[in-house]
């Protein structure tokens, strides 16, 4: 990152920079409509990575947490939903678990990941570890719905949201993330006029000998969606 900085320095017309604390599930006023020429972003993948977990190190030594209690309250719960650490079944409603925007704006969306999530709650029970994979992927695609209407929102006639993303399956249910982001972003819901996938590599292939790993194969990949 420091040599592709490096190679750009003296080369690009003067720019500034701000930095802003936000959530971009929420609407930010200080970013006005239709302002921005570009939005990149490489959002959390649906894989059950618990971020939160990652910023424990830095929070216990500067003394901002002392427990995973403290971690939750300052970090799991303000993070979009990508982990079942994050899940509090009893806070959610399996018969509304999908937000009706996406029935009514994206049915042919809705339609397969109703169907997904209703597999991985029947799985669930079928398992040792009873992972909560289905509400995860329920609120995963309710929070990118959110983002996704947001980022329209303050993008240019014309700009471009690039996602850096990759492709899931819980207990082995394919769960196609970048198309699935990629047609919401399209439907009358959210606003952009078209989209375009490229693959970027493969993922998945570590750990071949794994009984408890799935075997569908996963890639990583690019969306890229115009206003």
């Amino acid at each position: 990152m420091v040599a592709d900085l490096e190679s750009v320095i003296g080369k690009t017309p003067p720019c500034t920079t701000r930095n802003i604390l936000g959530d971009s599930r929420q609407r930010e006023n200080t970013v006005a409509d239709e302002s921005l020429d570009l939005a990149v972003t490489s959002p959390p993948y649906l894989n059950n990575y618990d971020y939160a977990d990652r910023t424990r190190l830095e929070m216990y030594f500067w003394g901002w947490a002392s427990s995973w209690g403290d971690i939750t309250r300052l970090v799991r719960d303000k993070l979009m939903m990508a982990a079942t650490t994050q899940v509090r079944r009893a806070d959610y409603d399996m018969d509304n678990i999908l937000r009706p925007e996406l029935a009514q704006h994206a049915p042919e969306i809705y339609k397969p990941l109703r169907a997904a999530v209703s597999d991985l709650t029947r799985l669930r029970q079928e398992k040792s570890g009873k992972k909560d994979y289905d509400i995860m992927t329920a609120q995963y695609f309710n929070d990118m719905y959110d983002v996704l209407r947001e980022t329209y929102r303050v993008l240019k006639p014309g700009a471009a949201f690039v996602l850096v993303l990759g492709d899931s399956a819980p207990y082995g249910v394919y769960i196609p993330t970048g198309r699935y982001i990629a047609e919401i972003a399209c439907s009358s819901g959210v606003g952009f006029r078209r989209y375009q996938l490229e693959d970027l590599r493969k993922r998945g292939g570590k750990w071949p000998g794994n009984p408890q790993r799935h075997k569908v194969p996963l890639a990583e990949g690019l969306v890229i969606l115009r206003k």
